[in-house]
């Protein structure tokens, strides 16, 4: 397996934690800028065989392009639709309305909003309607050229939810094999999970029951009403936050094509 990983797409400390894992895995890799507004990268890789890419959505679509095999772990299943139809109200937001972000107009105020696909042209975020209006307006005077957000981008809305406690477990292959606790309540606080605890346990129980791509994330809430699925997510672009990153990168070479 080689690995082409983006310059500076983590916080350092994450970053060095990936090259380090890399190495102790013996993994042969390059780091490389990609060229703003293009798919151009420095220095230029031209690979054969088995490349993983680690970066920005936009490393994905550059995996894609070159057809790098398994490149980016990536495919239509990272859709707020798919996820609504293979887990059902296991899905934290599984009342979300689905429209284009134009056409937002929920009964409920504040309200949760994020895309439906997994390519990061806005960060889910809880907004009130006032904000939304002028986030629209501004949309719409620069829908054009290389915004990722256009007033006709799908979004699901959802109401606001209380929650405890969020996860993030990285799966390979059908088995979770590491994660990090990262939100508290309100409070960012990253701590490595404890093995086989229940956000784990429920974790796993939910990746026997339906995956993506065979390497992904998965957010886990706790919330009033249990455990739930906060979302999917690309594994080659996630955060790793206290997670046990050479575990994950030995996982991954350990995969057969």
């Amino acid at each position: 397996m080689y690995w082409v990983i983006q310059e500076n797409l983590y916080k350092e400390e994450a970053f060095l934690d990936l090259l380090h894992a890399l190495d102790v895995c013996g993994a042969e890799y390059t780091v490389v800028k990609v060229v703003p507004f293009s798919h151009e990268l420095i220095p230029e890789q031209t690979l054969t065989g088995q490349v993983v890419v680690m970066g920005a959505t936009t490393m994905i679509g550059i995996a894609q392009d070159r057809g790098w095999k398994p490149g980016a772990f990536y495919n239509d299943n990272f859709d707020y639709r798919r996820w609504r139809e293979n887990v059902g109200e296991e899905l934290l937001n599984y009342d979300s309305e689905v429209c284009m972000f134009k056409d937002v107009n929920p009964s409920f105020n504040p309200f949760f909003i994020r895309p439906t696909e997994d390519r990061k042209s806005f960060t889910g975020q809880v907004i009130d309607q006032a904000n939304y209006e002028l986030w629209l307006n501004s949309t719409q005077e620069v829908s054009h050229g290389y915004t990722t957000l256009r007033p006709e981008t799908m979004v699901s809305i959802a109401p606001v939810k209380a929650i405890h406690k969020e996860w993030r477990f990285f799966v390979v292959d059908g088995k979770v094999i590491t994660g990090s606790l990262y939100k508290m309540g309100d409070r960012v606080i990253h701590l490595p999970s404890l093995f086989n605890e229940d956000s784990e346990i429920y974790a796993q129980r939910m990746v026997d029951r339906w995956q993506p791509d065979r390497a992904f994330v998965i957010d886990i809430a706790l919330t009033d009403a249990g455990y739930k699925i906060i979302e999917y997510n690309c594994m080659n672009s996630a955060g790793f936050y206290k997670s046990n990153v050479n575990k994950l990168v030995a996982a991954i070479e350990e995969m057969e094509f």
